[in-house]
Protein backbone atom coordinates (compact mmCIF):
# COMPACT_ATOMS: atom_id res chain seq x y z
CA UNK A 1 0.00 0.00 0.00
CA UNK A 2 1.24 3.46 -0.81
CA UNK A 3 0.92 5.98 2.00
CA UNK A 4 1.39 9.71 2.37
CA UNK A 5 0.76 11.38 5.69
CA UNK A 6 0.11 15.04 6.39
CA UNK A 7 1.15 15.60 9.98
CA UNK A 8 -0.88 17.97 12.12
CA UNK A 9 1.42 17.85 15.12
CA UNK A 10 5.18 18.15 14.84
CA UNK A 11 5.82 16.07 17.94
CA UNK A 12 4.70 12.99 16.02
CA UNK A 13 7.87 13.06 13.90
CA UNK A 14 9.32 9.91 15.45
CA UNK A 15 6.07 8.02 15.23
CA UNK A 16 5.44 8.68 11.57
CA UNK A 17 8.85 8.07 10.07
CA UNK A 18 8.21 4.33 9.97
CA UNK A 19 5.14 4.84 7.82
CA UNK A 20 6.50 7.05 5.07
CA UNK A 21 8.26 5.55 2.13
CA UNK A 22 5.79 5.19 -0.66
CA UNK A 23 4.57 7.09 -3.68
CA UNK A 24 1.80 9.62 -3.60
CA UNK A 25 -0.84 7.52 -5.32
CA UNK A 26 -2.91 4.51 -4.40
CA UNK A 27 -5.68 2.71 -6.23
CA UNK A 28 -8.07 5.61 -5.72
CA UNK A 29 -5.76 8.25 -7.17
CA UNK A 30 -3.31 10.84 -5.88
CA UNK A 31 -3.29 11.66 -2.18
CA UNK A 32 -2.43 15.34 -2.43
CA UNK A 33 -3.30 18.10 0.03
CA UNK A 34 -6.17 20.23 -1.14
CA UNK A 35 -5.05 23.36 -2.93
CA UNK A 36 -1.35 22.57 -2.79
CA UNK A 37 1.09 20.87 -5.09
CA UNK A 38 3.77 18.59 -3.72
CA UNK A 39 6.49 20.83 -5.11
CA UNK A 40 5.08 23.75 -3.13
CA UNK A 41 5.12 21.73 0.07
CA UNK A 42 8.72 20.66 -0.35
CA UNK A 43 9.89 24.09 -1.51
CA UNK A 44 8.78 25.65 1.76
CA UNK A 45 12.16 24.33 2.94
CA UNK A 46 14.27 25.79 0.13
CA UNK A 47 17.34 27.63 1.38
CA UNK A 48 17.20 31.26 0.27
CA UNK A 49 19.65 34.11 0.76
CA UNK A 50 19.03 37.68 -0.33
CA UNK A 51 20.27 41.10 0.58
CA UNK A 52 17.70 41.47 3.33
CA UNK A 53 18.64 38.19 5.00
CA UNK A 54 22.27 39.28 5.33
CA UNK A 55 21.20 42.51 6.99
CA UNK A 56 20.04 40.40 9.95
CA UNK A 57 23.61 39.22 10.55
CA UNK A 58 22.86 35.73 9.24
CA UNK A 59 26.03 34.01 8.05
CA UNK A 60 26.13 32.35 4.66
CA UNK A 61 26.35 28.57 4.80
CA UNK A 62 27.81 27.15 1.56
CA UNK A 63 25.08 25.29 -0.28
CA UNK A 64 25.51 21.65 -1.17
CA UNK A 65 25.00 19.94 -4.54
CA UNK A 66 25.85 16.27 -4.94
CA UNK A 67 24.62 13.00 -6.37
CA UNK A 68 26.89 10.80 -4.27
CA UNK A 69 29.50 10.58 -7.04
CA UNK A 70 30.36 14.18 -7.90
CA UNK A 71 29.46 17.51 -6.33
CA UNK A 72 30.42 19.99 -3.69
CA UNK A 73 29.51 23.15 -1.80
CA UNK A 74 29.18 26.64 -3.27
CA UNK A 75 29.80 30.09 -1.89
CA UNK A 76 27.53 33.15 -1.80
CA UNK A 77 28.43 34.15 -5.39
CA UNK A 78 27.78 30.70 -6.86
CA UNK A 79 31.42 29.60 -7.02
CA UNK A 80 33.93 27.94 -4.67
CA UNK A 81 36.09 30.67 -3.17
CA UNK A 82 36.79 28.84 0.12
CA UNK A 83 38.45 25.57 -0.89
CA UNK A 84 40.33 25.24 2.38
CA UNK A 85 38.54 24.49 5.62
CA UNK A 86 35.91 27.16 6.04
CA UNK A 87 35.65 28.81 9.44
CA UNK A 88 33.01 28.55 10.65
CA UNK A 89 30.74 27.68 7.77
CA UNK A 90 32.34 25.00 5.64
CA UNK A 91 34.52 24.29 2.67
CA UNK A 92 33.77 24.85 -1.03
CA UNK A 93 35.32 22.38 -3.45
CA UNK A 94 34.34 20.11 -6.33
CA UNK A 95 34.64 16.52 -5.19
CA UNK A 96 34.65 13.08 -6.76
CA UNK A 97 34.18 9.99 -4.64
CA UNK A 98 36.92 8.07 -6.43
CA UNK A 99 39.68 10.65 -5.92
CA UNK A 100 41.80 9.73 -2.89
CA UNK A 101 45.35 9.24 -1.69
CA UNK A 102 47.46 7.44 0.93
CA UNK A 103 49.57 9.18 3.53
CA UNK A 104 52.66 6.99 3.44
CA UNK A 105 53.92 7.22 7.04
CA UNK A 106 50.53 6.35 8.58
CA UNK A 107 48.90 4.49 5.64
CA UNK A 108 45.85 6.68 6.27
CA UNK A 109 43.74 6.86 3.11
CA UNK A 110 41.62 9.96 2.55
CA UNK A 111 39.37 11.42 -0.10
CA UNK A 112 40.79 14.46 -1.84
CA UNK A 113 38.96 17.28 -3.65
CA UNK A 114 39.23 17.11 -7.41
CA UNK A 115 39.18 20.85 -8.10
CA UNK A 116 37.59 24.11 -7.12
CA UNK A 117 35.77 26.61 -9.33
CA UNK A 118 36.65 30.26 -8.98
CA UNK A 119 35.85 33.44 -10.92
CA UNK A 120 37.24 36.90 -11.51
CA UNK A 121 36.67 39.80 -13.85
CA UNK A 122 38.83 40.32 -16.93
CA UNK A 123 40.57 43.27 -15.30
CA UNK A 124 41.60 41.07 -12.37
CA UNK A 125 39.11 42.47 -9.87
CA UNK A 126 37.14 40.23 -7.53
CA UNK A 127 33.62 38.92 -8.06
CA UNK A 128 33.18 38.06 -4.39
CA UNK A 129 31.88 41.34 -2.98
CA UNK A 130 28.20 40.70 -2.56
CA UNK A 131 27.75 44.14 -0.93
CA UNK A 132 28.32 45.79 -4.32
CA UNK A 133 25.65 43.74 -6.03
CA UNK A 134 22.12 44.71 -6.94
CA UNK A 135 19.16 42.30 -7.03
CA UNK A 136 21.11 39.62 -5.16
CA UNK A 137 19.38 36.29 -4.59
CA UNK A 138 20.55 32.72 -4.08
CA UNK A 139 18.25 29.72 -3.73
CA UNK A 140 18.88 26.03 -3.23
CA UNK A 141 15.78 24.32 -4.59
CA UNK A 142 15.60 21.09 -2.64
CA UNK A 143 12.67 19.84 -4.72
CA UNK A 144 14.81 19.52 -7.84
CA UNK A 145 18.39 19.74 -6.53
CA UNK A 146 19.26 22.94 -8.39
CA UNK A 147 21.21 25.93 -7.06
CA UNK A 148 20.44 29.31 -8.61
CA UNK A 149 22.50 32.42 -7.84
CA UNK A 150 21.64 35.75 -9.44
CA UNK A 151 22.86 39.30 -9.04
CA UNK A 152 23.95 42.37 -10.93
CA UNK A 153 27.65 43.07 -10.45
CA UNK A 154 29.05 45.01 -13.40
CA UNK A 155 26.32 43.28 -15.35
CA UNK A 156 23.56 40.77 -14.84
CA UNK A 157 24.66 37.29 -13.78
CA UNK A 158 22.58 34.15 -13.28
CA UNK A 159 24.21 30.82 -12.40
CA UNK A 160 22.38 27.50 -12.41
CA UNK A 161 24.26 24.46 -11.09
CA UNK A 162 23.39 20.83 -10.37
CA UNK A 163 24.94 17.39 -9.93
CA UNK A 164 22.95 15.20 -12.30
CA UNK A 165 20.96 12.58 -10.42
CA UNK A 166 20.51 10.04 -13.18
CA UNK A 167 23.87 10.57 -14.91
CA UNK A 168 25.93 10.33 -11.71
CA UNK A 169 29.33 11.24 -13.17
CA UNK A 170 28.11 14.60 -14.51
CA UNK A 171 28.10 18.09 -12.96
CA UNK A 172 26.74 21.09 -14.86
CA UNK A 173 26.84 24.89 -14.57
CA UNK A 174 24.93 27.30 -16.79
CA UNK A 175 25.99 30.93 -16.49
CA UNK A 176 23.97 33.68 -18.15
CA UNK A 177 26.04 36.86 -18.16
CA UNK A 178 25.69 40.37 -19.61
CA UNK A 179 28.84 42.39 -18.89
CA UNK A 180 28.81 46.17 -18.64
CA UNK A 181 32.19 46.42 -20.41
CA UNK A 182 34.94 44.13 -21.79
CA UNK A 183 36.97 44.73 -18.62
CA UNK A 184 34.11 43.24 -16.62
CA UNK A 185 33.69 40.10 -18.65
CA UNK A 186 33.79 37.14 -16.30
CA UNK A 187 36.59 34.57 -16.27
CA UNK A 188 35.96 31.11 -14.79
CA UNK A 189 39.03 29.49 -13.24
CA UNK A 190 38.97 25.74 -12.61
CA UNK A 191 41.82 25.04 -10.20
CA UNK A 192 42.95 21.43 -10.59
CA UNK A 193 45.35 21.01 -7.65
CA UNK A 194 42.99 19.47 -5.14
CA UNK A 195 45.87 18.60 -2.84
CA UNK A 196 46.45 22.31 -2.19
CA UNK A 197 43.07 22.48 -0.50
CA UNK A 198 43.78 19.86 2.13
CA UNK A 199 43.26 21.46 5.51
CA UNK A 200 46.19 22.17 7.79
CA UNK A 201 44.28 20.56 10.64
CA UNK A 202 44.68 17.17 8.97
CA UNK A 203 47.97 15.68 10.02
CA UNK A 204 48.39 13.39 7.02
CA UNK A 205 49.11 15.71 4.07
CA UNK A 206 48.96 14.27 0.55
CA UNK A 207 51.82 14.18 -1.86
CA UNK A 208 51.41 16.72 -4.69
CA UNK A 209 48.86 15.72 -7.30
CA UNK A 210 50.32 15.39 -10.80
CA UNK A 211 48.29 16.67 -13.73
CA UNK A 212 48.10 15.92 -17.42
CA UNK A 213 46.13 18.18 -19.75
CA UNK A 214 44.89 17.83 -23.28
CA UNK A 215 43.19 20.99 -24.53
CA UNK A 216 41.26 21.01 -27.80
CA UNK A 217 39.25 24.18 -28.29
CA UNK A 218 36.28 24.02 -25.96
CA UNK A 219 37.22 20.63 -24.46
CA UNK A 220 39.80 19.88 -21.80
CA UNK A 221 40.81 16.36 -20.83
CA UNK A 222 42.46 16.18 -17.43
CA UNK A 223 44.12 13.30 -15.57
CA UNK A 224 44.60 14.06 -11.88
CA UNK A 225 46.94 11.51 -10.29
CA UNK A 226 47.53 10.82 -6.62
CA UNK A 227 49.76 8.07 -5.25
CA UNK A 228 46.72 5.76 -5.47
CA UNK A 229 44.50 6.71 -8.41
CA UNK A 230 44.45 8.34 -11.84
CA UNK A 231 41.19 10.26 -12.13
CA UNK A 232 40.30 11.12 -15.73
CA UNK A 233 37.77 13.88 -16.25
CA UNK A 234 36.55 16.20 -18.97
CA UNK A 235 35.49 19.83 -18.98
CA UNK A 236 33.50 21.10 -21.95
CA UNK A 237 32.32 24.63 -22.54
CA UNK A 238 30.57 26.75 -25.15
CA UNK A 239 33.77 28.79 -25.23
CA UNK A 240 37.42 27.98 -25.74
CA UNK A 241 39.33 26.68 -22.72
CA UNK A 242 42.79 28.03 -21.94
CA UNK A 243 45.41 26.35 -19.77
CA UNK A 244 47.10 28.71 -17.32
CA UNK A 245 49.63 26.79 -15.29
CA UNK A 246 47.55 24.21 -13.41
CA UNK A 247 44.17 25.77 -13.93
CA UNK A 248 41.68 25.87 -16.78
CA UNK A 249 40.27 29.27 -17.68
CA UNK A 250 37.09 30.04 -19.58
CA UNK A 251 36.20 33.56 -20.66
CA UNK A 252 32.44 33.87 -20.67
CA UNK A 253 30.68 35.48 -23.57
CA UNK A 254 27.60 37.62 -23.16
CA UNK A 255 24.58 35.38 -23.07
CA UNK A 256 24.40 31.70 -22.20
CA UNK A 257 27.50 29.74 -21.14
CA UNK A 258 27.29 26.05 -20.29
CA UNK A 259 30.13 24.21 -18.56
CA UNK A 260 30.03 20.45 -18.03
CA UNK A 261 32.26 18.35 -15.80
CA UNK A 262 32.27 14.61 -16.48
CA UNK A 263 34.39 12.02 -14.68
CA UNK A 264 35.24 8.80 -16.52
CA UNK A 265 33.77 5.69 -14.89
CA UNK A 266 33.61 2.14 -16.20
CA UNK A 267 30.14 1.61 -14.71
CA UNK A 268 28.57 4.70 -16.32
CA UNK A 269 28.02 5.05 -20.06
CA UNK A 270 29.83 8.27 -20.86
CA UNK A 271 28.66 8.49 -24.44
CA UNK A 272 26.16 11.17 -25.29
CA UNK A 273 25.91 13.00 -21.97
CA UNK A 274 28.20 15.79 -23.14
CA UNK A 275 26.19 16.18 -26.35
CA UNK A 276 22.72 16.45 -24.83
CA UNK A 277 21.19 19.89 -24.57
CA UNK A 278 21.17 21.69 -21.25
CA UNK A 279 17.37 21.66 -21.21
CA UNK A 280 17.26 17.88 -21.74
CA UNK A 281 19.85 17.29 -19.03
CA UNK A 282 18.03 19.54 -16.59
CA UNK A 283 14.71 17.87 -17.33
CA UNK A 284 16.02 14.34 -16.73
CA UNK A 285 17.77 15.49 -13.55
CA UNK A 286 14.61 17.09 -12.17
CA UNK A 287 12.53 14.04 -13.10
CA UNK A 288 14.70 11.87 -10.85
CA UNK A 289 14.33 14.29 -7.94
CA UNK A 290 10.58 14.54 -8.46
CA UNK A 291 10.26 10.76 -8.37
CA UNK A 292 12.27 10.68 -5.16
CA UNK A 293 9.96 13.15 -3.43
CA UNK A 294 6.89 11.25 -4.61
CA UNK A 295 8.05 8.25 -2.59
CA UNK A 296 7.93 9.98 0.75
CA UNK A 297 6.94 13.34 2.12
CA UNK A 298 5.41 14.92 5.17
CA UNK A 299 3.82 18.34 5.46
CA UNK A 300 4.49 19.70 8.93
CA UNK A 301 2.50 22.71 10.12
CA UNK A 302 5.41 23.79 12.31
CA UNK A 303 8.05 25.48 10.16
CA UNK A 304 11.18 24.29 11.96
CA UNK A 305 10.11 20.65 11.94
CA UNK A 306 9.16 20.96 8.28
CA UNK A 307 12.59 22.30 7.37
CA UNK A 308 14.42 19.63 9.38
CA UNK A 309 12.49 16.82 7.73
CA UNK A 310 12.71 18.04 4.13
CA UNK A 311 16.27 19.32 4.21
CA UNK A 312 17.44 16.12 5.87
CA UNK A 313 15.84 14.15 3.05
CA UNK A 314 17.50 16.39 0.49
CA UNK A 315 20.98 15.97 1.95
CA UNK A 316 20.50 12.24 2.42
CA UNK A 317 19.48 11.69 -1.19
CA UNK A 318 22.34 13.90 -2.31
CA UNK A 319 24.85 11.49 -0.80
CA UNK A 320 23.52 8.12 -1.99
CA UNK A 321 23.81 7.62 -5.75
CA UNK A 322 21.64 5.68 -8.18
CA UNK A 323 24.53 3.25 -8.80
CA UNK A 324 26.47 1.06 -6.31
CA UNK A 325 29.35 2.94 -4.71
CA UNK A 326 31.31 3.22 -1.50
CA UNK A 327 29.45 5.25 1.08
CA UNK A 328 30.50 8.88 1.27
CA UNK A 329 32.46 10.26 4.18
CA UNK A 330 30.47 12.01 6.95
CA UNK A 331 30.84 15.49 5.47
CA UNK A 332 30.07 14.43 1.93
CA UNK A 333 31.72 15.84 -1.17
CA UNK A 334 33.22 18.84 0.58
CA UNK A 335 35.55 16.47 2.49
CA UNK A 336 35.59 18.86 5.42
CA UNK A 337 37.72 17.65 8.38
CA UNK A 338 37.57 13.93 7.57
CA UNK A 339 38.43 12.19 4.33
CA UNK A 340 37.28 8.67 5.10
CA UNK A 341 34.19 6.58 5.84
CA UNK A 342 33.13 5.23 9.23
CA UNK A 343 30.72 2.24 9.26
CA UNK A 344 28.98 3.64 12.31
CA UNK A 345 28.35 7.04 10.74
CA UNK A 346 27.18 5.47 7.49
CA UNK A 347 24.68 3.41 9.47
CA UNK A 348 23.20 6.43 11.20
CA UNK A 349 22.68 8.18 7.87
CA UNK A 350 21.63 5.34 5.59
CA UNK A 351 18.87 4.30 8.02
CA UNK A 352 17.03 7.44 6.95
CA UNK A 353 16.73 6.00 3.44
CA UNK A 354 14.72 3.14 4.92
CA UNK A 355 12.58 5.42 7.04
CA UNK A 356 11.76 7.55 4.02
CA UNK A 357 11.12 4.72 1.57
CA UNK A 358 14.21 4.91 -0.63
CA UNK A 359 14.93 1.19 -0.60
CA UNK A 360 16.53 1.17 -4.05
CA UNK A 361 19.33 3.54 -3.12
CA UNK A 362 19.78 1.80 0.21
CA UNK A 363 20.25 -1.57 -1.46
CA UNK A 364 22.79 -0.15 -3.93
CA UNK A 365 24.80 1.27 -1.05
CA UNK A 366 24.98 -2.17 0.57
CA UNK A 367 26.87 -3.73 -2.33
CA UNK A 368 30.09 -2.03 -1.25
CA UNK A 369 30.04 -3.80 2.12
CA UNK A 370 29.53 -7.19 0.48
CA UNK A 371 32.21 -6.60 -2.14
CA UNK A 372 34.86 -5.81 0.47
CA UNK A 373 34.01 -8.75 2.75
CA UNK A 374 36.93 -10.93 1.54
CA UNK A 375 39.34 -8.08 2.29
CA UNK A 376 37.66 -7.53 5.64
CA UNK A 377 38.21 -11.17 6.56
CA UNK A 378 41.91 -10.90 5.74
CA UNK A 379 42.09 -7.64 7.71
CA UNK A 380 40.44 -9.34 10.70
CA UNK A 381 43.03 -12.07 10.71
CA UNK A 382 45.92 -9.65 10.27
CA UNK A 383 44.88 -7.00 12.83
CA UNK A 384 42.79 -8.90 15.39
CA UNK A 385 44.27 -12.40 14.87
CA UNK A 386 40.73 -13.76 14.60
CA UNK A 387 38.40 -15.14 11.97
CA UNK A 388 35.29 -13.45 10.66
CA UNK A 389 34.29 -9.97 9.59
CA UNK A 390 35.76 -7.13 11.63
CA UNK A 391 34.92 -4.12 9.48
CA UNK A 392 37.54 -1.45 10.13
CA UNK A 393 36.88 1.83 11.89
CA UNK A 394 37.92 3.58 8.64
CA UNK A 395 37.82 1.13 5.72
CA UNK A 396 40.52 1.89 3.15
CA UNK A 397 39.55 2.74 -0.42
CA UNK A 398 41.81 0.02 -1.82
CA UNK A 399 45.25 -1.58 -1.25
CA UNK A 400 44.06 -3.28 1.90
CA UNK A 401 47.36 -5.07 2.38
CA UNK A 402 49.13 -1.72 2.59
CA UNK A 403 46.61 -0.24 5.02
CA UNK A 404 47.84 -0.44 8.64
CA UNK A 405 50.50 -2.91 7.54
CA UNK A 406 52.80 -1.85 10.40
CA UNK A 407 50.07 -1.36 12.98
CA UNK A 408 46.80 0.51 13.35
CA UNK A 409 46.68 4.24 12.63
CA UNK A 410 45.24 4.86 16.11
CA UNK A 411 43.64 2.89 18.91
CA UNK A 412 40.28 3.85 17.36
CA UNK A 413 40.95 1.07 14.87
CA UNK A 414 40.28 -1.31 17.76
CA UNK A 415 36.70 -0.12 18.34
CA UNK A 416 35.01 -3.50 18.28
CA UNK A 417 31.47 -2.21 18.10
CA UNK A 418 31.99 -1.21 14.44
CA UNK A 419 31.13 -4.41 12.52
CA UNK A 420 27.69 -4.68 14.13
CA UNK A 421 26.53 -1.61 12.25
CA UNK A 422 27.32 -3.22 8.89
CA UNK A 423 25.42 -6.38 9.82
CA UNK A 424 22.52 -4.26 11.12
CA UNK A 425 22.23 -2.41 7.81
CA UNK A 426 21.62 -5.71 6.03
CA UNK A 427 19.10 -6.94 8.56
CA UNK A 428 17.17 -3.69 8.63
CA UNK A 429 16.57 -3.63 4.88
CA UNK A 430 15.09 -7.09 5.16
CA UNK A 431 12.88 -5.95 8.06
CA UNK A 432 11.46 -3.10 6.00
CA UNK A 433 11.08 -4.93 2.69
CA UNK A 434 10.78 -8.64 3.44
CA UNK A 435 13.16 -9.24 0.53
CA UNK A 436 14.44 -12.71 1.36
CA UNK A 437 16.49 -12.86 -1.83
CA UNK A 438 18.46 -9.81 -0.70
CA UNK A 439 18.88 -11.28 2.79
CA UNK A 440 20.18 -14.54 1.36
CA UNK A 441 22.69 -12.80 -0.90
CA UNK A 442 23.99 -10.55 1.87
CA UNK A 443 23.75 -13.10 4.68
CA UNK A 444 27.54 -13.71 4.61
CA UNK A 445 28.03 -10.24 6.13
CA UNK A 446 25.83 -11.05 9.13
CA UNK A 447 27.41 -14.48 9.52
CA UNK A 448 31.01 -13.29 9.36
CA UNK A 449 30.37 -10.43 11.78
CA UNK A 450 28.79 -12.87 14.21
CA UNK A 451 31.72 -15.28 13.72
CA UNK A 452 34.02 -12.45 14.80
CA UNK A 453 31.99 -11.70 17.93
CA UNK A 454 31.85 -15.34 19.01
CA UNK A 455 35.62 -15.22 19.52
CA UNK A 456 35.60 -12.23 21.87
CA UNK A 457 32.71 -13.43 24.07
CA UNK A 458 33.86 -15.48 27.07
CA UNK A 459 31.74 -17.26 29.67
CA UNK A 460 32.21 -15.85 33.17
CA UNK A 461 31.88 -18.98 35.30
CA UNK A 462 31.38 -16.97 38.49
CA UNK A 463 28.61 -14.74 37.17
CA UNK A 464 27.14 -17.09 34.57
CA UNK A 465 27.08 -14.31 31.96
CA UNK A 466 29.34 -13.62 29.00
CA UNK A 467 32.11 -11.05 29.08
CA UNK A 468 33.29 -9.12 26.01
CA UNK A 469 37.06 -9.04 25.84
CA UNK A 470 39.89 -8.78 23.35
CA UNK A 471 43.38 -7.76 24.40
CA UNK A 472 43.59 -4.93 21.85
CA UNK A 473 39.97 -3.79 21.96
CA UNK A 474 38.86 -0.29 22.84
CA UNK A 475 35.60 1.59 23.03
CA UNK A 476 33.52 4.08 21.10
CA UNK A 477 34.03 6.44 24.03
CA UNK A 478 36.89 8.45 22.57
CA UNK A 479 37.50 10.29 25.84
CA UNK A 480 39.07 7.01 26.90
CA UNK A 481 41.83 5.73 24.61
CA UNK A 482 43.18 2.77 26.54
CA UNK A 483 42.84 -0.84 25.40
CA UNK A 484 42.76 -4.24 27.12
CA UNK A 485 39.71 -3.70 29.36
CA UNK A 486 36.58 -5.79 29.76
CA UNK A 487 32.94 -5.39 28.84
CA UNK A 488 32.91 -2.25 26.75
CA UNK A 489 29.25 -1.27 26.77
CA UNK A 490 29.02 -0.47 23.06
CA UNK A 491 30.64 -3.78 22.10
CA UNK A 492 28.36 -5.66 24.47
CA UNK A 493 25.22 -4.32 22.86
CA UNK A 494 26.68 -4.71 19.37
CA UNK A 495 27.50 -8.36 19.97
CA UNK A 496 24.09 -9.10 21.45
CA UNK A 497 22.25 -7.39 18.64
CA UNK A 498 24.28 -9.27 16.03
CA UNK A 499 23.54 -12.58 17.75
CA UNK A 500 19.80 -11.92 17.62
CA UNK A 501 19.91 -10.88 13.98
CA UNK A 502 22.09 -13.83 13.01
CA UNK A 503 19.64 -16.35 14.49
CA UNK A 504 16.67 -14.76 12.73
CA UNK A 505 18.47 -14.40 9.40
CA UNK A 506 19.88 -17.92 9.50
CA UNK A 507 16.42 -19.36 9.97
CA UNK A 508 14.90 -17.27 7.17
CA UNK A 509 17.64 -18.06 4.66
CA UNK A 510 18.09 -21.69 5.69
CA UNK A 511 21.84 -21.07 5.93
CA UNK A 512 22.33 -21.78 9.61
CA UNK A 513 25.76 -22.88 10.79
CA UNK A 514 24.99 -25.20 13.70
CA UNK A 515 28.05 -24.16 15.67
CA UNK A 516 27.37 -20.45 15.27
CA UNK A 517 23.66 -20.74 15.98
CA UNK A 518 24.37 -22.87 19.03
CA UNK A 519 26.76 -20.27 20.37
CA UNK A 520 24.23 -17.50 19.70
CA UNK A 521 21.49 -19.29 21.64
CA UNK A 522 23.80 -20.15 24.53
CA UNK A 523 25.11 -16.59 24.81
CA UNK A 524 21.68 -15.01 24.57
CA UNK A 525 20.25 -17.43 27.13
CA UNK A 526 23.02 -16.63 29.61
CA UNK A 527 23.11 -12.92 28.79
CA UNK A 528 25.99 -10.52 28.40
CA UNK A 529 27.44 -8.93 31.49
CA UNK A 530 25.86 -5.55 32.23
CA UNK A 531 25.40 -5.42 35.99
CA UNK A 532 29.11 -4.92 36.54
CA UNK A 533 28.96 -1.76 34.44
CA UNK A 534 26.21 -0.05 36.45
CA UNK A 535 27.60 2.87 38.40
CA UNK A 536 26.33 4.18 41.71
CA UNK A 537 25.03 7.20 39.81
CA UNK A 538 22.39 5.13 38.00
CA UNK A 539 23.92 4.82 34.56
CA UNK A 540 26.30 2.44 32.84
CA UNK A 541 30.01 3.09 32.68
CA UNK A 542 31.77 2.77 29.37
CA UNK A 543 33.57 -0.35 30.61
CA UNK A 544 33.76 -2.52 33.69
CA UNK A 545 35.58 -0.57 36.38
CA UNK A 546 34.84 2.84 34.85
CA UNK A 547 34.98 5.17 37.86
CA UNK A 548 35.37 8.47 36.01
CA UNK A 549 33.22 11.41 37.13
CA UNK A 550 30.07 12.54 35.38
CA UNK A 551 30.32 14.07 31.90
CA UNK A 552 33.51 12.15 31.14
CA UNK A 553 32.22 10.18 28.16
CA UNK A 554 32.57 11.23 24.55
CA UNK A 555 30.12 9.91 21.96
CA UNK A 556 27.74 8.81 24.76
CA UNK A 557 26.97 5.14 24.39
CA UNK A 558 24.00 5.12 26.74
CA UNK A 559 21.52 5.53 23.87
CA UNK A 560 22.89 2.79 21.62
CA UNK A 561 20.44 0.30 22.99
CA UNK A 562 17.31 2.29 22.21
CA UNK A 563 18.40 4.35 19.23
CA UNK A 564 20.93 2.64 17.04
CA UNK A 565 20.74 -1.06 17.91
CA UNK A 566 17.33 -1.33 19.63
CA UNK A 567 17.20 -3.94 22.39
CA UNK A 568 14.11 -5.45 23.93
CA UNK A 569 15.19 -5.01 27.53
CA UNK A 570 15.86 -1.28 27.27
CA UNK A 571 14.01 -0.02 24.25
CA UNK A 572 10.71 -1.90 23.96
CA UNK A 573 8.44 1.15 24.10
CA UNK A 574 10.46 3.18 21.64
CA UNK A 575 10.98 0.16 19.40
CA UNK A 576 7.23 -0.40 19.16
CA UNK A 577 6.71 3.28 18.43
CA UNK A 578 9.26 3.11 15.63
CA UNK A 579 7.73 -0.12 14.27
CA UNK A 580 11.01 -1.96 14.80
CA UNK A 581 11.03 -5.72 15.21
CA UNK A 582 12.49 -6.90 18.51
Amino acid sequence: MEIIIKIRCAVLLIAVTAFTGCTSEDASGPLMPEGEELSTIIRKSNVVYDSASFQTGLAHIPLYLSNGIVGGSFDHMGFQSMPNKGVPNGRTVLGYIGHYYMHGPTTRQAQLPLAWIGAEFADGSSVLNMMDTRNYRQELDIYNGVLTTSYNLHGDTRIIAFAHHSIPNLFIMKIDRQSDSPDKEMLININCRGDLTQQSSIQWPPEPVTLKFEINGNTARVVSSTNMVNTSWTVTSDNDITLLGEQLQIRLKDGENIIRFQVDRDDVDGKGALDLSFDDLLASHMAEWSANWQRSWIDFPEKRAHHIWNRANYYNLSNFPVIPEKALIPTGMNTNIWGFTFPQDVYYVVENLLRSGHFDRYEKSMKYWLDILPEVQKYTERIMKLEGGYYPWTPPFEKWDEFEKDGVVSTDSYQIHNPAYVAAMIWHLYQRTGNSGFLSEYFPIIEEVWRFYTQILHKNEERGTYDVFHHTATTQDEAFRDIDLKNYLDASYSAEYTARNYLAAAEITGKADERLTGLARSILDSGLERDALMTGRGYYGTFEGDDRPKNSQKHPVQLNAVTFVPMGDMGMALSILMNWSI
